[in-house]
């Protein structure tokens, strides 16, 4: 039987359950992260999938390496602006659509 591959959503992710992560190095790669919260973490992502569910995020910073690091490369070479989250307006704020 073949291995799927790495972006294949039948991956099997390593389930995270009930933990409180305070000021912690936390790589999201490959996991699943249920009812946990993450306070003044480091969140480490490289490209591979990962979700969270009922999970709380409080003063995390986000590092980009691997594959996601690359992505953000190739957008920026494409023209498109990455923010950090303290500059994107907030998600319940969308833009104005006027004209």
């Amino acid at each position: 039987m073949k291995e799927p591959e790495p972006s294949d959503p039948r991956e099997i992710l390593e389930e995270i359950s009930h933990v409180a992560f305070q000021k912690d190095k936390v790589r999201l790669d490959g996991k699943l992260f249920l009812n946990c919260s993450f306070e003044d973490c480091l969140l480490c992502y490289g490209g591979a999938r990962s979700e969270w569910k009922d999970t709380k995020f409080a003063n995390c910073r986000l590092l980009l390496d691997g594959a996601a690091n690359n992505t953000v490369h190739v957008l920026q070479g494409l023209g498109f602006t990455i923010e950090s989250p303290t500059a994107a307006p907030p998600l319940d704020n969308p833009p104005s659509q006027d004209g």
